[in-house]
């Protein structure tokens, strides 16, 4: 039996892309992702991969800056 989660089939949204690249930048795995925004760990690599988010160790030098400034941004919104 294949795993669902609470937003199976829901489109995402702004916000959960947020979070996705926040969670990824900061080093989070797909699965402890996943877990946090409700969705199945295939539905969140599928996502990232369209975000061109990478997770871990997977992704050059490059994308990883990337990331973490975006997770610094997405903080500082949260702060203010």
């Amino acid at each position: 039996m294949a795993a669902t989660a609470e937003n199976s089939g829901k489109l995402w949204t702004a916000q959960q892309d947020g979070r996705l690249r926040e969670l990824a930048a900061l080093g989070a795995t797909p699965s402890e992702t996943a877990d946090k925004l409700g969705r199945t760990e295939s539905a969140t690599k599928t996502r990232a991969n369209i975000l061109r988010v990478t997770f871990g160790r997977l992704g050059t030098k490059r994308r990883r800056r990337r990331n973490e400034a975006v997770a610094l941004r997405m903080k500082r919104r949260r702060d203010t």
